[in-house]
């Protein structure tokens, strides 16, 4: 569910990672129309949070995968890309 208060950034990546002072600052870059990186938002935690941020992403690709493959396996090949939309963790 989206909050009103906090905004929305789409991001096909990382486009540049800078620490400081204990902190971590993750600028977020999509492709522009000529198709190069364009900054689209920074992520910003604490260097003591970055292992349980990056491990919090590799599970939910995790469970992502798991979601498509059930997919897969109980339609036809192109009827699980893309059509469903489901719900990970809180």
């Amino acid at each position: 569910m989206d909050t009103p208060s906090v905004p929305l950034v789409f991001a096909d990546g990382i486009k540049d990672a800078h620490v400081a002072n204990g902190v971590v600052r993750l600028t977020l870059a999509m492709l522009g129309g000529d198709g190069k990186p364009a900054p689209s938002g920074t992520i910003v935690l604490p260097l003591t949070q970055l292992a349980a941020f990056a491990n919090g992403i590799v599970a939910l690709t995790r469970q992502v995968e798991a979601k498509l493959r059930e997919a897969q396996a109980g339609q036809k090949p192109d009827a699980a890309q893309g059509e469903s939309a489901f719900r990970l963790g809180s």
